[in-house]
């Protein structure tokens, strides 16, 4: 219900980390981050590890490296609500990507695929 009635979530795990020295504090796939996606919450996250791969920046989302990107992002999206209906509509459409369905899809689809393969003798 939060997320729904979000217009935006901030992401920020591992601001301020050392990646190589501590990759367990970044966001290693980003799930939250998909959750508010799902629901329509535009995401400004930390742009490091998982949320790199969970939306693509511009799109269905910022991210940020400063405390005044962060702001920049926050302050872009709030003086331009046609922007935050255009990245949340993005947002629900790439949160769909990460799915059952489309999880299901792709992996009968390799199965297929690999099925399909001859077999070569030993």
């Amino acid at each position: 219900d939060l997320y729904r009635r979000a217009s935006i979530y901030w992401h920020a795990a591992g601001m301020g980390e050392d990646v190589r020295a501590n990759p367990v504090r970044m966001e290693h796939f980003g799930i939250t981050t998909v959750e508010a996606m799902s629901a329509g919450a535009v995401p400004v996250a930390y742009g490091e590890a998982g949320p790199l791969e969970a939306f693509t920046h511009g799109v269905e989302g910022f991210h940020f490296h400063t405390e005044d990107e962060l702001v920049g992002a926050t302050v872009k999206l709030w003086k331009h609500p046609a922007l935050v209906r255009t990245m949340r509509a993005a947002a629900i459409a790439k949160a769909e990507t990460f799915g059952m369905e489309a999880f299901s899809g792709r992996v009968h689809a390799y199965v297929d695929e690999v099925a399909a393969q001859p077999v070569r003798p030993h």
